[in-house]
């Protein structure tokens, strides 16, 4: 499991950020996938639409959209294969763009002076730079934006991977990291780090963590603490024949502030992927991580509801159209008051002697104080209005100070929110898609990459954009919580082929898989657990 995703959900759980449900709701199974190529615009498209303030605006315009489309499905096929061939569809509209821009150009430069065709240039290569890919997302369908901004995260994940290589070079280079220490004969005597090595490649956690994008520190890091996990739970993994159904579906994530002196409200989810939320500032009642509540996610149409369990009666907020929540007003709302504290002291060891008067010598505090609240149920009258979304912060996890355990030390992306998907879904012909809070991750076969994803609320019910850039796909969710949707998508990821010290390598690996009808399952395992967003019915590919 990814390290990110893991930090975030720890994190989420301490801070009380609290998640939403499945939605018991139909959404119109989406047609098939196909090529994104077809929800590009065509060259006639784009002069039929693209006008400037005058001809030559018009024209510079239209040379720089054509320009861009062609480093538009360059990148597309980069993501998927770099270096490998277009496909017959992605070669007819380069060929198409390059001719159009080519064309228009010469015209342009055959029929006007020098100084027009001078402001032509400089029109031509400022909107190439910063208007075009605007422009181009007015034109084109949602199969090709989808797949594109699946392409955009792939890219933005070797950056990142490049970047990370290129800090572990310079480690090496300046005598750190583990290679320069495996098999040195100083260093490494008994050839512990050497033995290490060749086990890391033949670890599957920490192969997968490392081909889903993570760094190894990171992947190691995550392996540290589900090792100690497994000591501390060593039957967390073994599966329980008592445990509920798993959860999956559509949730919702945010902090919605309300109104100065009025209540607000977190949604999220809790490490297990159950949908919860937590009142705010609800008069002297408590808000922490004990006093999360249960919520249901309903669907009418366009219309969204969250029904909070409650006493003594539940609490509905809708979803209004310009993202606030729009609460019931005067409730009353069940909760906790603090009514005193207790101190409790702990006794401590130090340098083997206990703690005490009885003439031992503690070299410091002999024992630790610590006051404790004391809660009593209470029911307040508030008010829960309208409220707004509160823009999410980066996640900040802090240094432990102890060894690999510092692979958490990170800021990590803020949370997204609004409507996202939880939970494991299996399909009937083996792509499985588990969904984190950020992004999906697909697995076909051997193959298995991260893909970004959407959810949209269209009137026919929830759909869900998987943004993969080797093949976007639409999912419908149906009343009983399954996933519907139609076609095959290619997974383009990639294998560990070594480890030698801080590098890695990896082999391009990629395979295809029908998609059709998912239905929840459990995580992998309970240990290693993850969860995620989602899209809509109206759309098709």
């Amino acid at each position: 499991m990814k390290m990110r995703q893991k930090a975030a959900l720890l994190l989420f759980c301490m801070t009380g950020m609290l998640a939403a449900h499945q939605a018991p709701v139909l959404a119109q199974a989406p047609r098939a996938s196909g090529d994104y190529t077809a929800a590009l615009p065509s060259v006639e498209e784009v002069k039929a639409k693209l006008k400037g303030a005058d001809p030559t605006d018009t024209v510079a315009r239209q040379v720089a959209v054509f320009t861009y489309l062609q480093t538009y499905v360059s990148r597309i096929k980069d993501a998927r294969n770099y270096g490998g061939p277009f496909t017959p569809a992605e070669q007819k509209l380069m060929g198409d763009y390059s001719l159009a821009a080519y064309q228009l150009s010469q015209n342009f430069t055959k029929t006007h002076t020098p100084a027009e065709v001078n402001t032509f240039q400089q029109l031509e290569g400022k909107y190439e730079i910063f208007n075009a890919r605007d422009w181009i997302k007015q034109l084109e369908g949602q199969q090709a934006a989808d797949t594109y901004s699946g392409t955009e995260a792939s890219l933005a994940q070797s950056y990142k991977q490049h970047e990370e290589k290129l800090q572990r070079q310079m480690k090496q280079d300046q005598g750190g990291g583990r290679s320069s220490i495996a098999g040195d004969p100083v260093l490494d005597p008994m050839g512990i780090f050497a033995r290490g090595e060749a086990n890391r490649v033949n670890d599957p956690e920490l192969r997968r963590c490392l081909e889903l994008g993570e760094s190894l520190d990171a992947c190691e890091g995550a392996g540290a603490l589900e090792g100690m996990a497994s000591l501390l739970m060593p039957f967390a993994e073994k599966p329980d024949p008592n445990q509920p159904p798993p959860v999956a579906g559509v949730v919702f994530v945010g902090a919605y502030q309300g109104r100065s002196g009025l209540a607000s409200t977190d949604f999220g989810t809790n490490l297990g992927g159950s949908p919860v939320a937590i009142i705010r500032d609800c008069g002297s009642l408590v808000a922490n991580i004990a006093d999360t509540r249960d919520y249901t996610l309903r669907k009418s149409g366009n219309a969204v509801q969250l029904e909070l369990a409650n006493e003594p009666n539940p609490i509905v907020v809708t979803l209004q159209a310009d993202g606030t929540l729009s609460g019931p007003g005067s409730v009353l709302v069940k909760g906790r008051i603090v009514t005193g504290y207790s101190m409790t002291t702990k006794t401590v060891m130090v340098d083997g002697a206990p703690a005490g008067p009885q003439g031992y010598d503690c070299n410091g505090p002999c024992s630790t104080s610590s006051s404790v609240p004391n809660y009593a149920p209470k029911i307040e009258r508030c008010t829960i209005g309208s409220m707004a979304l509160m823009p999410p912060k980066p996640v900040v996890t802090h240094k432990t100070g102890i060894g690999m355990l510092d692979a958490f030390s990170a800021t990590n992306t803020p949370l997204v929110t609004g409507l996202r998907m939880t939970g494991r879904y299996v399909g009937n012909s083996g792509l499985t898609l588990e969904f984190g809070n950020d992004a999906v991750i697909l697995d076909c076969g051997k193959a298995h990459a991260k893909s970004p994803y959407t959810v949209e609320n269209a009137p026919a019910g929830f759909v869900v954009h998987v943004q993969n850039g080797s093949g976007a796909f639409l999912l419908g969710v149906a009343p009983d919580n399954t996933l519907r949707g139609s076609g095959s998508t290619t997974v383009s990821g990639k294998l560990v082929s070594s480890i030698r010290g801080d590098n890695v390598s990896f082999t391009p690996h990629s395979e295809s898989c029908s998609v059709g009808a998912f239905a929840a399952r459990s995580k992998r395992n309970t240990v290693r657990a993850s969860g995620g967003p989602i899209g809509a019915a109206s759309a098709t590919y």
